[in-house]
């Protein structure tokens, strides 16, 4: 099956016109715009149940939308089917989750390589050397119950990496990490995302986490606004 795509320009990688999301009766998105370049890094502010997390698992196609246009990196991922966006997420987008969601019965070169492997593709020597060297690790066979939680989120940044995705999404990468790794996990995000020229959605409460981004958006009664650009 061949996906479905839809022409955001040529300097958009994510585009939304009127994205409603409702549970129930509940609308947590409502009317929401948003469009962010390619290339560059949004940050997503907002408290705890504001739909920061609903609107990043619609853009990465986890999550349907209940009404609106939802364009990432060329699909239309409102119309595509499931199979149409599992295939977008292998190849085009990658998610970075608060806690890491690691395999533990996986080492870490296996979790780095999983994306791959789900994929089809054989991974190639030196591929896990390559994006672990980028985010500060060594130790490929290492298991998760080893890892500190700043690691395990350097390896899931990793993983991220692995397939050299048009955007990463970033659902509160830093939100169980103290001040030091916190920093350190998204400035690993950006550097490794500005030398690929990845564009970076990331959600977060933390201002500080935010103002290491290009631009920042407050997400309030399911619609976005801009607080800062530079």
């Amino acid at each position: 099956m061949t996906c479905r795509t839809i022409s955001t320009g040529p300097k958009l990688a994510v585009t939304c016109r009127a994205l409603c999301r409702v549970f129930g009766e509940r609308f947590v998105l409502r009317d929401l715009d948003l469009d962010v370049g390619e290339g560059r890094h949004v940050a997503v502010m907002g408290p705890s149940g504001s739909g920061k997390t609903t609107l990043l698992h619609i853009l990465a196609g986890i999550v349907e939308p209940s009404s609106g246009e939802v364009v990432v990196a060329g699909l239309d991922v409102g119309g595509a089917s499931a199979r149409e966006r599992a295939k977008h997420r292998q190849h085009k987008v990658a998610m970075v989750f608060q806690f890491g969601e690691l395999l533990p019965e996986l080492t870490v070169g296996e979790n780095v390589t999983l994306p791959l492997r789900i994929r089809g593709d054989v991974p190639r020597a030196g591929d896990v050397e390559r994006v672990l060297d980028a985010v500060g690790l060594t130790d490929s066979g290492a298991w998760p119950a080893q890892l500190s939680g700043g690691e395990t989120q350097r390896v899931a940044v990793a993983r991220a990496l692995v397939t050299a995705p048009d955007v990463i999404f970033c659902d509160e990468p830093s939100g169980s990490l103290d001040r030091a790794n916190s920093d350190q996990v998204v400035s690993l995000i950006c550097d490794a995302a500005r030398q690929t020229g990845a564009t970076v959605v990331m959600s977060t409460h933390d201002r500080s986490v935010a103002e290491q981004l290009d631009e920042i958006l407050v997400i309030e009664d399911g619609q976005l606004t801009p607080l800062e650009v530079r």
